[in-house]
């Protein structure tokens, strides 16, 4: 009887650990390498052009990800933008964009699963004057998406072991 508590307390912690996990930090950057490694972090940006990076433990397991934009205004409320949906690989755990468009302005970025699951969230400055404040926010076509599987990893993680013996 004591055993089944047990095994019921420790089940019910787990559930609860994944349940409320929490998202991934999108990482802003001038751009990306090859290999999908952010170059030159940052979240205030003085150009219109820049690139963003996320990784998550577990393959995304779906076919498209949702994209949110929200902009924030100077008292820092939100409003909705706009929202894609971003065909990737359900074996991807990670996800880059090489190349976006923002207008000057805050904006808070979200991708998720249909179903709601909120994979990664982040904020970013654009100080940019090329482009309007209200112009919209360049869409990113399917293309210019790059993703990595678990097992690229792994892949790379041994071409480097091997270099080193």
């Amino acid at each position: 009887m004591i055993k089944r508590l047990i095994i019921s307390v420790i089940m019910s912690l787990v559930f609860s650990f994944s349940v409320f996990a929490e998202p991934s930090k999108i990482i802003f950057c001038d751009s990306l390498s090859d290999d999908l490694k952010p170059v030159n972090v940052k979240t205030e940006f003085t150009s219109n052009n820049l690139a963003l990076f996320f990784k998550v433990d577990e393959p995304f397991g779906d076919l498209n990800l949702l994209f949110s934009v929200y902009r924030i205004s100077e008292g820092n409320m939100e409003s909705f933008d706009s929202r894609i949906e971003v065909p990737v690989n359900p074996r991807w755990n990670c996800l880059g964009y090489p190349e976006i468009t923002l207008p000057e302005g805050k904006f808070r970025f979200e991708f998720s699963k249909k179903a709601g699951d909120l994979l990664a969230t982040g904020e970013v400055s654009v100080l940019g004057k090329n482009v309007s404040k209200d112009a919209p926010i360049e869409e990113v076509k399917a293309e210019q998406v790059k993703g990595k599987t678990v097992e690229d990893y792994f892949k790379e993680f041994e071409q480097k072991a091997q270099k080193t013996k």
